[in-house]
């Protein structure tokens, strides 16, 4: 009878653990290992289910996402600043391109790449600067809020909350648009 209701006790878990480590196709991880091509978000589902050693015929066209309905959910579109360097770096490339001499070719190549890192560095950093700017005046709207919740005569419990609750709601909201 143990055995029974330990086992009944133990099918709960077991499911857990199941649906916890299920692999979800349109999930992205961040790429800390630096394999897999490169840094950058994979898809999770990679490699997953392909068991048979079978492998689909290579695509015929270049691996470009935007014509594409759907597009990968593991790529970000460009921002305008991200895309601005990428219009540079193509041209800068197309430039060393017709380099003849390969070390020439080589050393304008790696200078175009190392201006657009440089150039999307500073992008992401603007951004992270706008976002900062954002939370503080987030930051700022949430206390005048809650300074006028603080004004709410403390026997009336029910406004108190109901005020505090919108101040919380409203920093919220104000906060993710800053991640926009």
């Amino acid at each position: 009878m143990r055995l029974i209701f330990g086992s009944i006790a133990a099918l709960p878990l077991g499911i857990l653990w199941i649906g916890c480590n299920t692999v979800c196709p349109d999930e992205c991880w961040l790429n800390t290992s630096g394999g897999f091509g490169g840094s950058g978000t994979i898809p999770i589902g990679a490699g997953v289910g392909a068991t048979s050693g079978d492998y689909a015929d290579p695509s015929r066209g270049p691996l470009d996402y935007r014509d594409r309905e759907a597009p990968n959910p593991c790529i970000m579109p460009a921002t305008p600043c991200d895309q601005k360097c990428l219009d540079g770096y193509e041209v800068s490339a197309i430039a060393c391109g017709t380099t003849e001499d390969e070390a020439q070719r080589k050393m304008c190549s790696d200078g175009a790449y190392a201006a657009y890192r440089s150039c999307t560095q500073n992008c992401q950093a603007d951004q992270e600067a706008q976002e900062s700017q954002c939370r503080k005046r987030c930051a700022e709207q949430a206390e005048v809020c809650e300074a006028g919740c603080r004004k709410i005569p403390e026997d009336d419990t029910d406004a108190r909350r109901q005020c505090w609750q919108g101040c919380n709601y409203a920093r919220a909201a104000c906060i993710k648009k800053c991640k926009k």
